[in-house]
């Protein structure tokens, strides 16, 4: 399958955290090089209906680990920029979405 090809490429470029069965974390760039092959894949409509499902569910796998480590940036960012500032925050807690 293209998208389990794309994700082994994507884990092999940058492994960026514990790897056991779907619980790989890999870099977020790999991520989304991963995610752009999974939407190539499936706008390309050539796909049986299993591998589409397959593929859709490695997509939502991957869109979650972006979204994570987007949020974790983000976290980072703002105890930077509030030490730098000298206020003294406590970390946001994320909205639910």
């Amino acid at each position: 399958m293209k998208g389990e090809s794309a994700k082994r490429e994507a884990v092999s470029e940058g492994v960026t955290g514990p790897v056991s069965g779907d619980d790989t974390v890999i870099a977020f760039e790999a991520a989304m090089t991963a995610l752009e092959g999974v939407v190539r894949a499936l706008e390309s409509g050539e796909l049986p209906l299993e591998a589409a499902i397959d593929q859709f569910q490695s997509g939502m796998r991957l869109v979650k680990m972006c979204r994570d480590q987007l949020e974790a940036a983000e976290q980072k960012v703002e105890m930077v920029l509030a030490s730098e500032q000298g206020i003294v925050r406590k970390p946001f807690a994320l909205e639910e979405s």
